[in-house]
């Protein structure tokens, strides 16, 4: 999935047809089921979503390739739950490892090449399913962007967070796609 969100950010490299197909993986991913994200979000802080808020949504508001958002709320505060998927990290290396012959197929990379180029991936999607690394880089950028007008970014919660679960304000807004 997170292959297909790549090819699609880049319009010459697969055809049109492709690459519109490719390009709804950006915002639609099949989410896990209520229990599993109880079950999920119970393993990852210790407690459960039900004790942690008032209301929580065990049905998605969003999928995407590494996890997905509920809704939940806690003293009349909306919040956005990112939960990742269970084993994400874990299935980096093997999916990739699937996806270098198709590549190397597409692109007709050398080994050197296409080497450095599956580090690179494997690193950036590792990263992605560091949430304290967000968590930390969402406050940074929101501390660095605080004087922008009409721009806002919403406030993280460590307390509530844990390295597969990310606690953030709600805020409501559309896709890009929508929006442009």
């Amino acid at each position: 999935l997170k292959v297909a969100q790549m090819l699609s950010m880049d319009k010459n490299i697969l055809p049109r047809a492709y690459s519109e197909k490719f390009a709804l993986s950006q915002y639609s991913a099949p989410p896990m089921s209520p229990p599993l994200v109880l079950k999920v979000f119970q393993n990852a802080t210790g407690k459960s979503a039900f004790d942690a808020f008032d209301q929580f949504d065990p049905k998605s508001l969003a999928a995407a390739s590494i996890g997905q958002v509920h809704l939940a709320s806690k003293d009349g505060k909306q919040y956005a739950v990112k939960i990742q998927y269970p084993g994400i990290s874990d299935s980096i290396q093997s999916d990739l490892r699937m996806v270098k012959p198709i590549a190397n197929a597409m692109f007709g990379l050398s080994e050197k090449e296409m080497k450095k180029y599956f580090q690179e991936v494997e690193e950036k999607l590792i990263e992605e399913t560091d949430y304290h690394l967000e968590l930390k880089r969402g406050q940074e950028i929101a501390e660095a962007c605080v004087h922008l007008e009409n721009i806002y970014f919403p406030k993280y919660y460590p307390e509530l967070s844990s390295g597969k679960v990310l606690v953030m304000d709600h805020i409501r807004g559309q896709h890009l796609k929508e929006f442009l």
